[in-house]
């Protein structure tokens, strides 16, 4: 088993600590959340397969779609980079080792971007200059 499977199984229980540590309180996905874990987690039995490559970028996409879907925010990129990784790693000839890599390559990939992409909009939206009671036009008649 690759250091990346390690990683893989290590990210499944981080999930699952995540989510055991919110037991009562009331969050929107935690049950595809879960899901996804455990659906990670049960991939790595199957990790000499060319099949399981494919599924785990679906799994991974699938959990950013709802990821976004929670937060109320488009993780579109993140999204079809690991639909997308799974495909090319499953149709590449390389051997089942380095098609694992590169899955991970590209979703994490665009999973960065993603999130390189989300910075400048959230510090735009968290350095707004607050309106003033005219309205924000600066006292100016219109």
């Amino acid at each position: 088993m690759g250091p990346l499977l390690w990683f893989e199984i290590a990210g499944s229980i981080w999930m699952l600590v995540g989510l055991a540590a919110s037991i009562g309180e009331t969050r929107r996905g935690d049950e595809w959340r879960f899901v996804a874990a455990i659906s990670i987690g049960a991939l790595i039995a199957f990790e000499n397969h060319t099949w399981a490559i494919i599924v785990f970028g679906a799994v991974m996409g699938t959990w950013m779609w709802i990821e976004g879907q929670t937060r109320h925010r488009s993780l579109f990129l993140a999204f079809t980079g690991w639909l997308g990784g799974g495909y090319i790693a499953m149709t590449s000839p390389w051997p089942i080792g380095q098609r694992w890599d590169l899955v991970f390559v590209i979703g994490g990939l665009a999973t960065a971007l993603q999130g390189g992409w989300e910075i400048p909009f959230k510090w735009s939206q968290l350095h707004r200059l607050p309106q003033s009671a005219d309205g924000g036009n600066g006292g100016l008649q219109t």
